[in-house]
């Protein structure tokens, strides 16, 4: 089913795809031209200030930490078994507090404060798959996903491995709503690069726009005449995320964020297997059918 949208844009590229030769055909339809925005970088604004009060040490009952030591060995046992990484003497590290919230936060680390891992105190009358989901993200911030900035793509690779770890243990996953456009690009960078991991625990502030821009660098991507790929993309993914800009259709900004994410996945070499299950979690729905066509300053979506 076809959708037609027009817009008026400030400034506008349009562009033909180029796919790794060896996989074309598999990365590619036949129909594959893109709308892009040229979005301003002044959204970059890094981790807003909450309202947390009330912080103290955290003492768990039985059942709690019976359950955190489950959810621990659940994160040992993935990174060891699908990156060959040992991360027990990071969680042995952890020490828990405990804090109140008015914005309905349910954990946080303080990059000042390292070693705490902070649950807000409603947590513990709370479901017990919002208590795993945040407990196991918030310990992945904790190790080392997590850059001081608070980017949007970090939340979403964090997210997608929370959601990898629990569901790996049989212990499901529930995810918040807030990242799933975050969350299903975290999946596709996982899916390609392979050092990721080591990216993020390896390093004490890693940048993962830094990494995507110098990725693509070298990548003909007219859309963007400027060497701050990572950048465009956390700004796109942070007002996905969070709604703030509001005089542009969402569906545009998603549109860009996946070719980006689609271009930085395909500079790793992925196999068909790979590709295949990218192609499964693309952002838009109708990303490889997408055609323009021109009509004076007008551009039709169809």
């Amino acid at each position: 089913m076809s959708m037609t949208r027009k817009i008026m844009l400030l400034t506008i590229a349009l562009m033909f795809l180029t796919g790794c030769s060896a996989n074309k055909n598999i990365w590619e339809s036949d129909n594959q031209v893109r709308i892009f925005l040229n979005l301003k970088l002044d959204s970059l604004n890094g981790e807003t200030e909450n309202n947390f009060f009330n912080q103290k040490d955290l003492k768990l009952d039985d059942a709690f930490a019976s359950q955190i030591k489950k959810l621990k060995k659940a994160m040992i046992d993935y990174f060891s078994e699908e990156y060959a990484v040992d991360i027990t003497d990071k969680l042995d590290q952890q020490q828990l507090r405990s804090f109140e919230s008015n914005y309905g936060t349910y954990g946080y680390v303080n990059p000042d404060e390292p070693q705490y891992l902070y649950l807000n105190v409603d947590l513990f009358d709370a479901d017990a798959d919002l208590f795993n989901n945040t407990y196991v993200h918030e310990s992945l911030h904790q190790i080392g996903f997590r850059a001081h900035n608070c980017y949007s793509i970090d939340e979403g690779i964090t997210d997608a491995l929370t959601d990898l770890v629990l569901i790996k243990a049989g212990i499901g996953s529930f995810p918040t709503p807030i990242y799933a456009d975050a969350r299903t690009l975290g999946y596709q960078i996982l899916e390609a690069d392979k050092d990721i991991v080591n990216f993020y625990l390896d390093s004490d502030n890693p940048d993962i726009t830094e990494r995507i821009s110098e990725t693509l660098k070298d990548v003909n991507m007219p859309f963007l005449k400027r060497n701050d790929t990572g950048e465009m993309l956390e700004v796109l993914l942070d007002n996905l995320t969070y709604e703030t800009i509001s005089n542009i259709d969402p569906y545009y900004m998603a549109l860009q964020a996946q070719e980006i994410v689609r271009a930085y996945c395909q500079t790793f070499q992925p196999t068909t297997e790979e590709i295949s299950s990218i192609r499964k979690m693309y952002l838009v729905e109708d990303y490889e059918n997408v055609t323009i066509k021109q009509d004076g300053d007008m551009f039709i979506i169809q």
